[in-house]
């Protein structure tokens, strides 16, 4: 599908506003493991990304914790990022 029919920006634009006044808040966006140069694909790869209309399969968003802890790495690791070990 097309991303602009899959993905849209004003419900991440509500999220941000609604977390707006609360602290230590960060938002990490995935849409770039989900879509490819607009498009939004239902298979990548041979591999089964959905199993409904709007979740993810089990074995995909296993493949995204890699992606995911990298971007909460980098949160941690920024000026202002909070490390707790």
């Amino acid at each position: 599908m097309d991303e602009s029919t899959v993905i849209d920006p004003a419900i991440f634009d509500a999220e941000k506003a609604a977390a707006r006044d609360l602290q230590n808040i960060h938002f990490i966006d995935m849409a770039d493991q989900l879509c490819q140069k607009n498009v939004c694909w239902a298979v990548q790869g041979g591999e089964i990304i959905y199993r409904d209309d709007n979740h993810l399969t089990g074995s995909f968003a296993d493949r995204l914790g890699q992606v995911l802890e990298q971007r909460l790495l980098s949160i941690l690791k920024a000026p202002g990022g909070h490390r707790k070990i």
